[in-house]
């Protein structure tokens, strides 16, 4: 269709309708943003009271679910599995973020990554 073609009452009407879709389908979008942060920092509220560090509290929750998830599987998860898990726990989760706080874990111990399988998994002696 060509821009001087006008639009029919039909075209006009079904755009409308879609504009009218996007909307709302953007409000719903930002509303289960809100509530999945407050979901997260509800959970997160249970374990802030241990932790000195305010800006520490959602990555020690983190590696906690990280090593929960770890230490319940047999013969590791992989990245993507450990990201897709953590996705449920905290919704706008960055990757990178993600990997840091395996870094750390891997770092101190508390987990290993087997190269040949590319999975991590619980270590059992820590540093």
């Amino acid at each position: 269709m060509s821009e001087t073609e006008e639009l029919t009452p039909l075209e006009r009407a079904v755009l409308k309708e879609i504009n009218e879709i996007d909307k709302k389908i953007s409000a719903l979008q930002e509303e289960k943003r809100i509530l999945n942060r407050t979901l997260f920092r509800s959970k997160v509220s249970k374990v802030s009271a241990s932790i000195p560090r305010k800006n520490s509290i959602e990555r020690v929750y983190i590696e906690g679910k990280i090593l929960e998830l770890l230490k319940s599987s047999k013969g590791g998860i992989g990245w993507g599995g450990i990201y897709k898990e953590m996705l449920w726990e905290k919704a706008d989760l960055k990757e990178t973020t993600l990997r840091t706080y395996l870094f750390r874990l891997k770092e101190r111990g508390l987990i290993s990554y087997d190269y040949g399988v590319k999975r991590y998994s619980f270590s059992h002696d820590p540093k």
